[in-house]
């Protein structure tokens, strides 16, 4: 099977960090915690651990302001996902955050490394200390790589519903969409279907329009649950069966839910400052600023 090339971000797609309810975090904080990063053999500074997260999630040739907002979102992610650097060790891929040491990025960066950690860290700096909240609890910050016009609700995605993950719009127009093309065969195999029960295959579309579930004769599959077995960008798919071969054509590049990284990017382009764009992705959100950070 032909594997989808898309020369975008990261993606945190099935996040720990969605599913820790806000009733278990610590009422306190303590400023500038340290991380337990697996892998590390020490706990690092969390500003440390924002340059290997900026670093593996988001290119470092993207706006100082949409840099900013990822630093926002990834500190939030990191402080809800640790208790505040209470609890077990982060991960370091899509699990939970993307991280890069520094050996990796500069294997990845080269002769540009100092260049570009300058530029995350300039990011990080501008942002110190601060992390969004709502009702004075950190986020949910949950990031994707590019909408497909609008971003999902944590409803849609999980079942979990959170005031601030609603679907808003998100308008990206240098994305372009991806296709992959199987033998009938191969795609009802997989779907443990028959091809004449493809020819009775229908998506429902959710208010986002992407697909909430795919319906066959003799089973229903979720549309996480289809992306995942064909190994598709995003749940915005359309099928088309064109003789003995089906063609599936999909919109966007991640879950859907939170901030839109390429969206951050085209917002920036139009002169939005990395609060406004967390004010746009995540509705009714607040900043706040790690306990004992506070300037005197």
């Amino acid at each position: 099977m032909k594997k989808l090339v898309y020369p975008l971000l990261i993606l945190s797609t099935f996040a720990a960090i969605y599913t820790i309810p806000m009733t278990q975090l610590s009422p306190t904080a303590t400023c500038a915690p340290t991380i337990l990063v697996k892998g590390e053999p020490e706990p690092i500074a969390l500003d440390t651990y924002l340059l290997g997260v900026l670093a593996g999630e988001m290119p470092a040739s993207f706006p100082e302001e949409a840099l900013r907002a990822q630093a926002y979102a990834a500190r939030t992610y990191a402080l809800r996902a640790t208790d505040f650097g209470r609890k077990q060790p982060i991960g370091t891929t899509t699990g939970s955050q993307v991280y890069l040491s520094a050996s990796e990025r500069q294997t990845k960066w080269g002769k540009d490394t100092a260049l570009y950690e300058t530029k995350l860290n300039a990011a990080i700096e501008s942002t110190e200390h601060h992390y969004i909240t709502f009702q004075e609890e950190p986020i949910t910050a949950m990031f994707f790589s590019t909408s497909n016009g609008m971003t999902e609700s944590a409803v849609n995605y999980g079942g979990n519903e959170y005031p601030y993950l609603i679907p808003v719009a998100s308008m990206e127009p240098d994305v372009k969409p991806q296709s992959k093309t199987l033998p009938l065969e191969e795609f009802a195999q997989l779907l443990g279907a028959t091809p004449e029960q493809i020819k009775e295959l229908t998506l429902v579309r959710n208010e986002t329009n992407r697909v909430q579930l795919v319906k066959l004769p003799n089973r229903t599959l979720t549309g996480r649950e289809f992306r995942t077995l064909f190994e598709l960008p995003s749940t915005d798919f359309s099928i088309q069966l064109i003789g003995t071969s089906v063609y599936i054509s999909t919109k966007g590049y991640g879950h859907g839910v939170g901030m839109s990284q390429y969206g951050a990017k085209a917002m920036a382009e139009q002169g939005a400052t990395a609060e406004d764009i967390i004010a746009h992705y995540y509705p009714g959100t607040e900043f706040r600023v790690i306990q004992g950070c506070e300037k005197k």
